[in-house]
């Protein structure tokens, strides 16, 4: 089994494995400080660890909350940019089911994008 460590902003794969009597924790990948885990992560972990099993949907639920020290999800600021950003990262993403949900966030996306260069931001 699987869990996420926190060390500052930064998130870190990790499982227990046992020898001997004897525990250690074992890196399965760095996810930094994003609100998803990448596909490529995700491909990267079952093909080094294909034995272990990872609920990624808990996994996700874990990081998009973030470390316990962050400030709540209501507090945080983002500018245009980084909403941009983000939308066309989830746009991007396998787990976005349907065609025109990936169009949507991409038009919302533009439209932000528009917004900031009317703003000259």
């Amino acid at each position: 089994m699987a869990f996420v460590r926190w060390r500052g902003n930064s998130a870190a794969l990790l499982t227990t494995v046992y020898d001997k009597g004897r525990s250690r924790q074992v890196l399965l990948a760095a996810l930094g400080g994003g609100y998803s885990v990448p596909t490529d992560v995700r491909e990267e972990v079952s093909a080094r660890f294909p034995d272990l099993f990872v609920d990624w949907e808990k996994v996700n639920e874990v990081i998009a909350r973030g470390p316990q020290s962050a400030p709540p999800l209501s507090s945080i600021q983002l500018s245009y940019l980084e909403v941009e950003q983000r939308l066309r990262e989830w746009a991007n993403q396998p787990i976005t089911p349907f065609p025109d949900e990936k169009r949507q966030l991409l038009y919302a996306a533009h439209v932000l994008t528009s917004c900031r260069a009317r703003e000259g931001t």
